[in-house]
């Protein structure tokens, strides 16, 4: 039987992500993600999820496209990237607890 504790624990289902708009400079953020893991939401915005994960591509309901990859210890697509990536504000607390390993991938 589930305690009270238990059952009033909500899964924390938000990510910190590298998100990057058509063409524009890929930023690190916070995005939710849904219970079966098949879109994010980001910036008022359902994005789904296209098939190929790693390439991070996302669709909104206007056919609009995002890359939205979620941090990874074995994965980063910016390896090769030149410039300084941007931690927003919002997701600095979270990003530095990842870098910590304080939060599980």
């Amino acid at each position: 039987m589930f305690s009270k504790v238990d059952s009033e624990m909500k899964k924390d289902n938000r990510l910190v992500a590298y998100i990057e708009f058509d063409g524009g400079i890929p930023f690190i953020d916070i995005v939710e993600v849904s219970k079966k893991g098949t879109s994010f939401f980001y910036n008022g915005t359902w994005w789904m999820r296209e098939p190929v994960f790693r390439m991070g591509l996302c669709t909104n309901h206007l056919g609009q496209k995002v890359k939205i990859s979620p941090l990874n210890r074995h994965y980063n697509p910016y390896e090769n990237y030149a410039d300084l990536i941007e931690v927003k504000e919002s997701a600095k607390e979270r990003y530095n607890q990842w870098i910590t390993g304080n939060i599980k991938t």
